[in-house]
């Protein structure tokens, strides 16, 4: 039996908000870490960088639906008008939603290479069922917040 004792990994301390341009909403990071299950082996500077990158991506995807509703007169996303549920704007937590998947994505993609056990070939197979249904939820969200339809279709 060992004495060497590790405790279970915790954020260090509560981060700030990654303040996005004014428009969109700032993203809590301890919100996020709850709502993705992250733990503190993604340190908070990994985080804060995944995060930036999502809301830059999900920000350019709804860039003309933002021009609209600004010249519809909203100075923010919380001024369009929307239903609320559990006293938030569904567009703001769509947008939540979608910049929550984008990080978990990047992380995943980012970060899983790091072990190369047998093991770990396995988990990252699983990984990309995860990855594949992460940025089908980004992308449903990113639809439903500006009122796309959530497929395409063509005829060739």
């Amino acid at each position: 039996m060992s004495s060497f004792y590790a405790p279970a990994a915790t954020p260090e301390k509560p981060s700030r908000p990654v303040t996005n341009d004014g428009w969109w909403p700032d993203v809590d990071l301890v919100q996020l870490r709850e709502r993705s299950r992250l733990d503190a082996s993604v340190t908070d500077t990994r985080l804060r960088f995944s995060v930036v990158i999502a809301c830059f991506d999900v920000n350019q995807q709804c860039w003309e639906w933002r021009r609209v509703q600004e010249a519809a007169g909203a100075l923010s996303l919380d001024e369009v008008s929307a239903p609320e549920i559990d006293g938030q704007s569904v567009l703001v937590t769509l947008y939540l939603r979608a910049v929550t998947c984008a990080t978990q994505v990047d992380l995943i993609e980012r970060y899983r290479g790091v072990d190369t056990t047998a093991g770990s070939d396995r988990k990252a197979d699983a990984m990309d069922c995860s990855v594949d249904d992460l940025r089908r939820d980004m992308r449903w969200a990113v639809n439903d917040l500006i009122g796309r339809s959530r497929s395409t279709v063509e005829l060739i």
